[in-house]
């Protein structure tokens, strides 16, 4: 590659410290809720930035005849591992201490992850509707680094693979491998939301568009009151991400583009001379934060989990603010005595060098064989319960039973699974459960009942899918032939009374609280809202159900809560706070529950009938202060936010055992 002009003038680019500082800082801030909802744009402006300082420096090494993947590497670990380390380590010590065994457990497999730079595939992997939510998970914010990394493992060696083709080629190609990536993330966005987020082929265009402009910009100059409006076009486009994005906004996908060519044109317009944008990035405090924001990033989020954790009815803006400071104190510590030291040159004397790429890489060795065996011992040790009090073990309600119809299983086959387990629960009642994980929840109370008076019963909760006949929730679209396949289930085993369970709200409404998109759609109405779907779909399914002939009940959707209630609960024994703080008022209003729920309440009002019944759980979740329980007896009644646990299934049975004890007397299956 004839790259010997682009070698000689990489410099040191003080703007680009300070565009890493205006990456930064809205992570940061988007991370501890103190405004900036769309921050998460940040960790894209980073992908820009490393795609081409990366792609400099190797084209730089190539230009000499100086690239070696063994040198690229060893600077890499002196860049990354140190910080990383300490983090790491700190972080082991934290969880330690402040998680509970459940939480503990999976932080072993988190530590795994992280050290063999693999934590955005673990944590792709963990989009079940149970997981963890974001705030139990200390190392959630590695994922970013895994797909530099990744990246980083193939891309060397396509540039090296190309550089005898010569620069315009070799531009050619990485722009195709960028159209192709971003192509893809706009098309999987809708289809694979999670992989789309976490996994590399879906972000490697946003380093490549880095790497595009290291490759072009020597080969076009443009005049500098054109750099001067392009620039502040970046900076336009950076701000307005920044501010009018939100957790609910399709992300990457098309709406990346905007922070990765607001960064790319304040890259490529200030590569010659700074422009008044460029220059107010190279301030010394925008540089200063810019050189500290690697290890302001590694920071921030274990102590944003810890506190999050810790707490009983979440973080107040002072405490929040004092995370902030204090991630800075350490970002700065760690990059004065960690990250400096460490960041040594490439030395020109071959055994100096190679002594040192030797050290570097036996520190890679060790401290990955030292984690890996670290977060194997806390995963096979179950959390380490001993850390705790019966009480707290008690509140946290371990119970992992999740008992779910084989979705694929149920098409295939046409037939649906017993709800209860046991042998001894010989007769089958002509009733089934159907719906979500809300569904699979319910099972618990119900099975006492089984176990009663040795009855069974068929069940089809399936998570995420809504018992609702002729609808999809994209990315789930193969939920509409799992229920035709219960609606036929219905009609050709003769089942008399269906009992629909589901997060109602969730797929019409979404939850603004989590993110949690409406996603609730018709195919042969594309056009209708989410709500219209609703509206139209449950009258339908209902109908369809009677036409079968059975009678329906429907349980509205149990009160969600803004705690995770058993860690809260939890925490207030543990900490000493359940003096002070009143276990029946840490639920929502009652007020609150119901302005929620009003408009699928309505729904479900309007199309009861003595053949379809309502019920409702709110009257066995209510304290006498007007909050919806959360905790009776030393249990606590959630397993998380909205799930119940099985103590909280329990306070349901007179809800059900009606619907039973109708059949028990009558009803004699002739064949199980």
């Amino acid at each position: 590659m004839n790259s010997q002009n682009s070698a000689s003038n990489l410099r040191y680019r003080p703007d680009i410290d300070g565009l890493r500082a205006l990456a930064v800082i809205p992570v940061i801030l988007f991370h501890l809720d103190l405004g900036f909802s769309g921050g998460f744009v940040g960790v894209d402006i980073f992908f820009v930035i490393s795609g081409y300082l990366i792609t400099s420096i190797i084209v730089k090494d190539i230009a000499k005849d100086a690239f070696s993947m063994r040198q690229f590497w060893a600077r890499r670990i002196r860049r990354i591992l140190p910080a990383a380390v300490v983090m790491v380590t700190a972080t082991i010590i934290g969880a330690s201490i402040v998680l509970y065994p459940e939480q503990f457990e999976d932080f072993g497999k988190e530590v795994v992850a992280q050290t063999t730079l693999v934590s955005n595939i673990y944590f792709w992997q963990q989009d079940d509707y149970f997981a963890a939510p974001s705030e139990h998970l200390a190392l959630l914010h590695t994922w970013s680094l895994s797909v530099e990394e990744q990246f980083y493992f193939f891309f060397p060696l396509l540039l090296f693979a190309l550089h005898k083709r010569g620069e315009t080629k070799t531009f050619k190609w990485v722009l195709a491998l960028t159209i192709l990536s971003f192509t893809w993330s706009c098309f999987s966005l809708t289809r694979y939301p999670s992989a789309t987020f976490f996994l590399l082929p879906s972000r490697a265009w946003e380093l490549l568009i880095g790497s595009a402009i290291a490759l072009f910009q020597y080969r076009k100059t443009l005049s500098h009151t054109l750099n001067e409006i392009l620039s502040w076009l970046g900076i336009a486009l950076i701000v307005y991400s920044i501010f009018a994005y939100d957790k609910s906004t399709p992300f990457p996908g098309a709406a990346a583009i905007l922070p990765c060519i607001g960064a790319a044109l304040l890259i490529f317009c200030n590569h010659q001379k700074l422009t008044f944008p460029g220059k107010i990035l190279a301030l010394p405090p925008c540089i200063f934060v810019g050189k500290i924001s690697y290890s302001f990033y590694l920071w921030h989020w274990p102590l944003i989990v810890f506190a999050k954790y810790a707490s009983v009815q979440g973080l107040s803006i002072e405490t929040r603010v004092g995370i902030g400071i204090t991630s800075l104190i350490l970002a700065y510590l760690s990059w004065k005595f960690v990250e400096t030291p460490f960041r040594k040159k490439t030395s020109p004397d071959p055994a100096i060098e190679a002594a040192s790429q030797k050290r570097a890489f036996k520190g890679f060795y060790i401290s990955c064989a030292v984690f890996i065996l670290l977060g194997a011992v806390i995963y096979k040790t179950d959390g380490l319960e001993s850390r705790f009090s019966k009480q707290v073990l008690t509140y946290l309600d371990r119970d992992t039973k999740r008992r779910f119809a084989d979705a694929d299983a149920v098409v295939e086959t046409g037939k649906l699974p017993l709800a209860s387990d046991n042998p001894a629960n010989t007769r089958i009642m002509p009733i089934l459960l159907w719906g979500d994980s809300h569904a699979r929840c319910a099972l618990y109370g119900i099975e006492d009942i089984c176990d009663e008076y040795g009855i069974n019963f068929y069940m089809a909760p399936s998570s995420g899918t809504p018992p609702l006949v002729g609808i999809t929730c994209p990315p789930k679209v193969e939920m509409t032939a799992f229920n035709d396949a219960v609606l036929n289930f219905i009609k050709t085993n003769q089942i008399r009374e269906v009992i629909l369970v589901a997060r109602w709200s969730a797929y019409p409404l979404g939850d603004d609280s989590t993110g949690l998109r409406a996603r609730l759609h018709n195919p042969s109405a594309p056009d209708k809202t989410p709500k219209e779907v609703f509206k139209d779909s449950l009258p339908s399914t209902i109908a369809k159900i009677r036409q079968a002939g059975a009678h329906v009940w429907i349980l509205k959707q149990v009160p969600k809560q803004d705690l995770y209630v058993p860690k809260a609960l939890a925490n207030a024994i543990r900490y000493g706070r359940s003096q002070s703080v009143d276990m029946e008022t840490l639920g929502i209003t009652i007020g609150q529950h119901l302005k929620r729920q009003s408009f699928v309440n309505g729904i479900i009002d309007a199309n009861t009938s003595p053949q379809v019944i309502a019920l409702d759980p709110l009257p066995f979740l209510t304290t006498p202060s007007g909050h919806c329980r959360i905790e009776k007896n030393g249990n606590s009644l959630y397993h998380d936010e909205d799930h119940v646990s099985r103590h909280g299934s329990r306070e349901f049975k007179p809800l059900f055992e009606p619907i039973f004890k109708q059949w028990i007397e009558t009803y004699e299956p002739a064949t199980k």
